[in-house]
């Protein structure tokens, strides 16, 4: 990529210097290429043209949001034109490798990986919900992995601070959006991320998307086809208030499926052996957004948190999520990424000694 020359505002002392490598990708978004800095650091670039205002909305959400070690980490960014004229926003961030997408490929992966990502994943999933951040695009492609496994959730070009007026619902991929989303509503919260973080749970335990419709009604056929006709209280909870006459001829069609649901030792059989393994995709896959359990709780239950007493009581598990949370708001980092040895014996209900997310009580 040529290289372009600064006009305007932002911080140029960095980007001025960096030494362009390559393209990574390319989308409707614009594009990300690879750079290393004068230091030596390859660092990825992603550069978004000027058209909608809404530009710096992400540079906003990452300054916010990135001081996690399961964000991507911003770095600088500035406003440039191109040769041709055209504005554009450059935003420098750390480069990662590889994608989930990329490292799924088609297979199930490990109860030790599906372990360890699912609850990095989770970790930043309260991260944002704490900053009332909806990222609104989890996907594997936008889920990085560091070379020691390190999971990062990067692209916050759909991203919004929730509670800011109405939201559009025309976002976030297909097969992992929400069902709210799929049926209109413009007023949601951060559940719709957790709904794609069951999603992504899943689709590791499998080894492919569980939900792959091929248009936004398809895409509902789909889900009541796996989790079965939703319950009456389950479609208003869902139902958006300005409806209408076709809307509520879909919800009719849903009631005649009465359809039910596919048993998840059936839809995702390597984890099936696992004890509680299945319940965490579960959990966050429930249609109306009030039931989806939030991330903290499950970070502090026994499948995904280091080992606890059998006996423990209901209320001292909603004390230790609570904890998390209270916790996690004082200090984004209270739950860290460590390096640990893969342990020899792969087991998903109970984490190796260091688990890789470490829930500090």
């Amino acid at each position: 990529m040529a290289q372009p020359e600064p006009q305007t505002s932002g911080s140029l002392a960095l980007i001025d210097r960096l030494q362009w490598l390559g393209d990574v990708g390319a989308g409707a978004f614009g594009s990300v290429h690879l750079a290393r800095t004068a230091a030596g650091t390859p660092v990825a670039v992603k550069r978004v043209l000027m058209a909608s205002g809404q530009e710096m909305r992400e540079v906003q959400m990452l300054q916010k949001a990135s001081q996690h070690p399961n964000v991507i980490k911003f770095i600088d960014w500035c406003s440039w034109n191109t040769h041709d004229d055209r504005a554009c926003v450059y935003i420098v961030m750390e480069y990662l490798p590889e994608n989930l997408h990329a490292r799924i490929n088609g297979r199930p992966l490990s109860p030790w990986h599906v372990h360890r990502f699912s609850t990095q994943l989770l970790t930043a999933a309260v991260h944002l919900d704490i900053l009332q951040i909806c990222h609104r695009d989890l996907k594997p492609e936008n889920i990085l992995l560091s070379h020691d496994d390190v999971l990062k959730i990067c692209d916050f070009g759909s991203a919004k601070i929730l509670g800011q007026g109405p939201s559009s619902n025309y976002i976030c991929s297909r097969w992992w959006r929400a069902p709210e989303l799929i049926l209109g509503a413009s007023e949601y919260t951060t559940s719709i991320d957790w709904w794609s973080c069951g999603c992504i749970i899943a689709e590791m335990m499998a080894g492919h998307p569980i939900f792959t419709g091929d248009s936004s009604w398809g895409q509902m056929y789909a889900i009541v086809r796996v989790l079965g006709t939703p319950t009456e209280r389950e479609m208003q909870s869902l139902m958006p208030e300005s409806g209408g006459i076709r809307l509520a001829q879909h919800f009719a069609n849903l009631v005649k499926l009465r359809r039910g649901g596919r048993s998840w030792a059936e839809l995702l059989p390597a984890f099936a052996h696992l004890p509680g393994s299945l319940a965490i995709p579960r959990k966050l896959l429930a249609y109306s957004p009030k039931d989806r359990c939030h991330p903290a709780t499950l970070l502090s239950a026994r499948c995904l948190s280091p080992s606890k007493s059998r006996t423990e009581s209901k209320a001292a598990r909603c004390d230790r999520s609570d904890t998390v949370r209270k916790r996690f708001k004082r200090n984004p980092t209270a739950l860290i990424a460590v390096d640990e040895p893969k342990p020899k014996r792969q087991c998903f209900l109970v984490p190796p000694q260091q688990s890789s997310i470490q829930v500090v009580e």
